[in-house]
């Protein structure tokens, strides 16, 4: 019932104090692609239910454009996941949805992340990301899914407004010693 709450409520304030932020991109990203400005694919989410996530285009004719590596470096590629949100496929805080095509490498613990509903940013994202292999990675979800509370949620948003203004990637400088989670 938490969860559900701060979804709304970080929702609300994204539209009311970062609304422009995304109309910005949008109005740009159209002039760039001159037409669909979406990336639409299909992810796994809560109960292995399949969804239609969104990101704005980065890559056109396989290649990542100026504008869209732009867009990656400050992870605005990810705002259209709002409209994910809105639909109820997604929230602000979870592991990150992963394509259908790698439910079959899943472990048996690894389908714990199919618990709750994925996320936008996650304990992943602040705890490195893209520099861990996979096994860390899924290690990391499950670990937010059983230690999932407020006060985690809570810490993972404000690492991860702190990675965005920052640019980089802040990795195992930044232990959760609270929740001693690993």
């Amino acid at each position: 019932m938490v969860k559900p709450t701060l979804d709304g409520l970080l929702t609300i304030c994204f539209l009311i104090f970062g609304g422009w932020l995304f109309l910005c991109v949008l109005v740009l990203q159209l002039c760039v692609t001159r037409g669909r400005p979406f990336f639409v694919q299909l992810r796994v989410g809560r109960g292995g239910e399949l969804f239609k996530m969104y990101k704005f285009k980065s890559i056109f004719n396989g290649k990542v454009t100026p504008f869209g590596r732009w867009l990656r470096k400050r992870s605005l590629d990810e705002l259209p996941q709002i409209i994910n949100i809105l639909k109820g496929e997604m929230s602000w805080i979870g592991p990150r949805p992963l394509l259908p095509e790698y439910l079959p490498y899943y472990r048996c613990k690894d389908y714990q992340r199919l618990q709750v509903k994925p996320g936008i940013t996650g304990l992943t994202q602040v705890k490195g990301a893209n520099a861990l292999n996979w096994k860390a990675r899924f290690n990391m979800d499950t670990i937010y899914v059983r230690k999932l509370c407020l006060f985690l949620d809570l810490i993972i948003l404000s690492r991860t407004i702190r990675i965005l203004f920052s640019g980089r990637e802040e990795h195992e400088s930044m232990p959760l010693r609270q929740m001693d989670l690993v």
